[in-house]
């Protein structure tokens, strides 16, 4: 992909997380706004927002993990 494609990307990734944050569909709201944008371009975008999302719950998940077996490990260290 080139470095403008990439960049676009970037941009509707964002967009589409903002719509989600917002209770909104964002495949649907893509599509209403960019009527003439393909949908393979649209499931593609929607699709890493979502992985996007994913990764930043898994990272939360293990920083909370992480952050209990440290508390646990100096609470019973002797």
């Amino acid at each position: 992909m080139s470095p403008m494609r990439d960049q676009i990307m970037a941009a509707l990734i964002a967009e589409a997380i903002e719509i989600g944050k917002d209770g909104g569909d964002a495949q649907s709201e893509l599509k209403r706004r960019y009527p003439d944008m393909p949908p393979s371009i649209i499931a593609g975008v929607w699709w890493e927002a979502q992985e996007a999302i994913d990764e930043r719950w898994w990272q939360s998940v293990e920083r909370t993990i992480d952050a209990e077996v440290i508390k646990n490990a100096i609470s019973t260290a002797k």
